[in-house]
């Protein structure tokens, strides 16, 4: 997927459009990946987005990226979302195999 196909996507908040941000973190372009974790980190954010439950799951899927930055802001994203799902995530990084990302799970949790 080509840096172009992410910006279409971020615009157009539907499930279908969602799942190709989620798709979008496996491609091999870095660009790519970091813009799609952002893309999915502000729809899980809102409320009123019609995949948001959606986003929350493609920000958990996420944290087994192998990029930190992508990982980062994915936890980072969790933390600020109050579900119990988000809250599973966060959980999740606990036993992440980076322990920057432990980090963050483990203070994310204090607060």
């Amino acid at each position: 997927m080509c840096h172009q196909a992410v910006t279409g996507l971020e615009i157009v908040d539907t499930p279908r459009s969602t799942e190709g941000l989620i798709h979008a973190l496996d491609s091999s372009q870095k660009a790519v990946r970091e813009r799609s974790v952002k893309a999915l980190a502000e729809r899980a954010a809102d409320e009123d987005s019609p995949s948001r439950e959606r986003a929350i799951e493609g920000l958990i899927h996420a944290l087994d990226n192998s990029e930190y930055k992508v990982r980062r802001e994915a936890i980072l994203a969790l933390h600020g979302i109050d579900t119990a799902r988000a809250r599973e995530g966060v959980k999740k990084a606990l036993n992440n195999s980076d322990e920057r990302i432990r980090r963050l799970a483990r203070e994310a949790m204090k607060n």
